[in-house]
C-alpha cells in the first residue's frame, strides 16, 4: 500500500486527457446533461432546454494544455506574429539597384509592418478582454473530450465548460 503511494508522489498525478503521469497540471471542470427539449417562443428565436445531471473535475496535464492552446486561433496568431516580427526585424537588405523592385519590396514591408502591428493589437485587446481565464476553457474541453465517451454510454448528451455553464445558469435565472 505504501509503495504505490510513494510512486504516486515520484510521478505525480494521471493525466485524463494524455494518460501519463505528471506533477505540473490543473484540475478542470465541466458539467454534463441532458437535452429535454427546444422551445419556440417567438417565430425567429428557440430556446433549448437542458437539465444538468453533475459535473467532474478531470486533472489535465499542462502539456496537453499548452498543445491545445497554441493551435487555437490565438494561439496561432499569437505564433504568426512572432515569427512575422522576427523576419521583420531580420529581413535582408533592398537592393538600391532597381528602384521598381525595391518600391515593391518596401510596400510589401509595409503592409506586412501594418499586419504585424494589427494582429499585436489583437491579440493585446484580447488578452485584455478575456484575462488568462480564456486558457482555462482548453482544458475544460480536454476534459470533456476526455469523459465524453464515457458518459454518453450512459446517456447524457450535453457537455459544458464552466463559462458555458454560468451563461446557462443566468439564462435560466432570467426565465
Amino acid at each position: 500500500m505504501f509503495n504505490n503511494l510513494k510512486v504516486s508522489i515520484k510521478l505525480g498525478r494521471k493525466c485524463a486527457h494524455c494518460k501519463k503521469y505528471s506533477k505540473r497540471g490543473s484540475d478542470y471542470k465541466f458539467h454534463y446533461g441532458k437535452h429535454i427539449g427546444t422551445e419556440k417562443p417567438t417565430l425567429n428565436m428557440s430556446v433549448n432546454k437542458y437539465l444538468i445531471s453533475g459535473s467532474i473535475s478531470a486533472y489535465i496535464c499542462r502539456a496537453c494544455v499548452i498543445k491545445r492552446t497554441l493551435f487555437s486561433f490565438p494561439g496561432i496568431a499569437s505564433i504568426l506574429w512572432i515569427v512575422s516580427l522576427a523576419l521583420l526585424v531580420f529581413r535582408p537588405a533592398i537592393d538600391t539597384s532597381d528602384p521598381i523592385a525595391s518600391l515593391r519590396r518596401s510596400s510589401t514591408y509595409e503592409i506586412g509592418a501594418y499586419g504585424i502591428v494589427f494582429l499585436g493589437v489583437y491579440l493585446w485587446f484580447y488578452v485584455l478582454k478575456h484575462g488568462l481565464k480564456w486558457i482555462s476553457k482548453f482544458g475544460d474541453a480536454l476534459a470533456i473530450r476526455a469523459y465524453r465517451s464515457e458518459l454518453k454510454t450512459k446517456g447524457y448528451d450535453s457537455f459544458f465548460t464552466r463559462a458555458q455553464y454560468r451563461r446557462l445558469d443566468k439564462a435560466a435565472q432570467l426565465n
